[in-house]
């Protein structure tokens, strides 16, 4: 678990997670910016995102991304069991 994207970057150093939960409004590098770095350094790794702002949309370049369009979730997440599923839907796909 980081708490930011420089943590997590610095942790795809030494492992290799199937799945990402990303947060948009990160402190330092945005969400977004995390995870175009994160498929430079890491590949596959699937993305679920979670965003607050209402007015927030996947950048044109990350939906490309399969794994990054169709697993989003607006914050605040209360659906916690659907956010687990998601992630089981992920981990057993790319198995």
């Amino acid at each position: 678990q980081a708490e930011t994207a420089e943590q997590a970057l610095d942790l795809l150093e030494t492992e290799q997670p199937e799945v990402a939960i990303v947060d948009i409004r990160l402190p330092g590098i945005d969400g977004d910016e995390f995870i175009r770095e994160a498929i430079e350094r890491q590949k596959p790794l699937a993305f679920v995102i979670c965003s607050g702002s209402p007015t927030y949309g996947v950048p044109a370049d990350l939906r490309q991304q399969v794994s990054v369009s169709e697993h989003f979730f607006r914050k605040p997440v209360t659906n916690f069991e659907e956010l687990e599923q998601d992630v089981l839907r992920i981990m057993k796909k790319s198995a």
